[in-house]
């Protein structure tokens, strides 16, 4: 038989109750949005995000250790929990709207439950139900939550009343953008399913990423030049060469870090796991590296405070550029020790390190100032759009880096995240230096 529910099986006892529950809830989760698409009907709105708030409530209670995920299911229910009861206590404007968004993504659970119990053998209807689910998940809990829930400055207007105080403000966003970093993350984790069935197609062999990480960064620098000489108001400004002066040292570090990693694994074909401490020349290129994208963070800071300019704010614009550059200062000489550390205790670092406290460690101390330097443009950024594209590209930086869904390719991804980031860092600058 296609479908088999396990109830003679006391382990997947809670298990498919779970189940039974999550499909209950998306199918009148389907039926809420077909009331409201095609007969114009809200009335099923209010009572099914009451229903999804008692469902993850009571689910939070059926969650076992056996669960692999739970604790990504535990944030997912705090988090949608935290949305519901936002809206149903605050009654903003365009609570009718904002439900029919939010219980949209609900859809997609039922074809995740049908996975659950459908059997091996129906291999065509196993398809079927993914291919379903892969849709309906990334246009509800991606499309439609980015374009309508993230990006929408009309709703984010809406809510200022609703948000003007802190525990307000900290209620609707952390639970909006967690639940928002939990969907990108389980996007990640299906794009690491599919990749992983062409992983091994020579397109996407090391040797032929590394090559094209050589120039990658180019294309960033040729954008940001070429958006800042055609705005004359800018061009006319000498504060953009600072971030033309840091993204070209950059260019210049990245190549020649990407090249010595190329002719290596030339070397040590197939071997694709190089030593970054191993070879002196490689290590040196490396810590390079790494010191020019401080370089090039911090300058493109200054270009945002447009630090050349002496006005009524040039106090608080010194003190933030001092204190990213005291930390930039400090977590690039703890990163230092550690690496030397790394170095005298003959530890190896490789290509392709796995996650450890070693790889934690040097992207918490290569991040934080990073971190630090993107939160400050954010709040200097008055345009809407590109202060919530800097933070969802942010997220997506730190997730790509985490759940590696490109396997070897993976360092080439996070280079073309870079480049949108360095789009929205252009263009925040550009508006910044503008508006000052």
């Amino acid at each position: 038989m296609d479908i088999i529910v396990y109830f003679n099986n006391p382990q997947r006892i809670i298990d498919n109750i779970r189940d039974i529950l999550c499909g209950c809830v998306s199918l009148y989760s389907f039926h809420t949005i077909y009331q409201y698409v095609v007969n114009n009907d809200a009335t099923y709105m209010i009572t099914n995000e009451i229903l999804i708030l008692g469902h993850c409530l009571t689910d939070i209670f059926l969650i076992n250790d056996t669960n692999k995920n739970k604790v990504e299911l535990y944030l997912h229910h705090l988090f949608a929990c935290g949305i519901i009861s936002f809206q149903l206590y605050n009654q903003p404007d365009t609570s009718i709207f904002y439900s029919m968004i939010f219980v949209s993504m609900e859809c997609s659970t039922f074809f995740l439950v049908m996975r659950n119990w459908l059997d091996d053998s129906a291999n065509w209807i196993k398809i079927t139900n993914n291919i379903l689910f892969i849709l309906c998940f990334y246009q509800s809990r991606i499309y439609y939550y980015s374009r309508y829930l993230i990006f929408d400055k009309e709703l984010s207007t809406i809510l200022v009343p609703y948000t003007n105080n802190v525990i307000n403000f900290m209620w609707y966003y952390l639970c909006i953008y967690g639940l928002y970093g939990l969907n990108l993350y389980w996007l990640l984790i299906m794009i690491k399913i599919g990749f992983k069935q062409i992983k091994n197609m020579q397109i996407f062999s090391a040797i032929n990423c590394e090559t094209i990480l050589e120039y990658s960064y180019c294309s960033s620098l040729l954008y940001s030049f070429y958006a800042y000489s055609a705005c004359k108001q800018i061009s006319l400004s000498n504060i953009f060469i600072l971030d033309i002066i840091g993204q070209t040292i950059l260019v210049y570090s990245s190549k020649n870090y990407h090249k010595e990693l190329k002719n290596r694994l030339i070397e040590e074909a197939p071997n694709t796991n190089i030593d970054v401490l191993k070879d002196q020349e490689i290590m040196w290129n490396y810590l390079n590296d790494i010191w020019s994208i401080h370089i090039r963070t911090f300058l493109c800071l200054l270009t945002n405070l447009n630090i050349f300019d002496v006005n009524e704010n040039m106090t608080n614009k010194c003190v933030l550029a001092l204190f990213s550059f005291y930390i930039h200062m400090i977590t690039y000489y703890d990163y230092l020790r550690f690496i030397v550390n790394l170095k005298i205790e003959g530890k190896k670092f490789g290509l392709e390190e796995p996650l450890s406290y070693k790889s934690y460690m040097i992207n918490f101390l290569i991040g934080t100032p990073i971190l630090l330097d993107n939160i400050i443009i954010i709040c200097n950024t008055n345009y809407y759009n590109i202060r919530v594209g800097l933070v969802v590209i942010f997220m997506i930086l730190v997730l790509v880096s985490y759940v590696r869904p490109a396997y070897q390719a993976n360092h080439l991804l996070i280079h073309i995240v870079l480049l949108f980031q360095t789009i929205y860092l252009t263009n925040s600058n550009i508006f910044a230096i503008m508006n000052s």
